[in-house]
């Protein structure tokens, strides 16, 4: 069975095509509409880090705002959010030594800032001086004390289920339960 979608570029519409369901036959057929019409634009490996990197910050952010930075507390949100936000510095980390030229690999953050070259790094502390939440952070060897504390948070809050829980992670539960009475 076909059915017809709407193709949007960019959040502004394209047009209306013919889909039979099938998301690869999708796939194929909005690239060649955008290959068409002069709107495809094809993504490098660092673009596509990169942005994969700003969607899993914005969701961080998102729950940091929505259910962590006000009374009463979500705790639900507690491993997403740690989760999303070490996910993109991970991310984040990746794509800069990508563009200065060397593939890093790893979830361990300090690892990963340990790997990048003098370039990447140096573009990385340039980066400080634009960064829309207060910390403080100001150099790389606050950056790299800051990632000592975290550096391995993605793969220990991902599968929390899994092990034992920090005894913190219980302290922030019981914090944010607190709150709600």
């Amino acid at each position: 069975m076909t059915t017809t979608k709407k193709l949007y570029c960019d959040g502004v519409y394209v047009c209306d095509y013919e889909s039979n369901d099938d998301l690869d036959d999708d796939q194929m057929a909005v690239i060649q509409i955008l290959k068409q019409r002069g709107l495809h634009k094809e993504v490098t490996l660092e673009q596509s880090i990169f942005r994969q990197a700003v969607s899993f910050g914005t969701t961080a952010a998102y729950l940091w705002e929505r259910d962590l930075n006000r009374v009463p507390r979500q705790g639900i949100s507690i491993a997403p959010f740690v989760v999303n936000a070490t996910f993109a510095l991970e991310l984040y980390l990746k794509s800069i030594s990508l563009l200065h030229g060397s593939k890093i690999h790893g979830h361990d953050l300090v690892d990963l800032f340990d790997s990048l070259k003098a370039d990447a790094r140096q573009s990385l502390a340039s980066a400080f001086q634009f960064a829309k939440w207060p910390c403080d952070v100001k150099d790389l060897d606050q950056y790299r004390v800051a990632l000592l504390k975290i550096r391995k948070a993605f793969v220990e809050w991902r599968y929390l289920h899994e092990g034992n829980p920090r005894a913190w992670t219980h302290k922030l539960a019981a914090k944010s339960e607190s709150q709600r009475v």
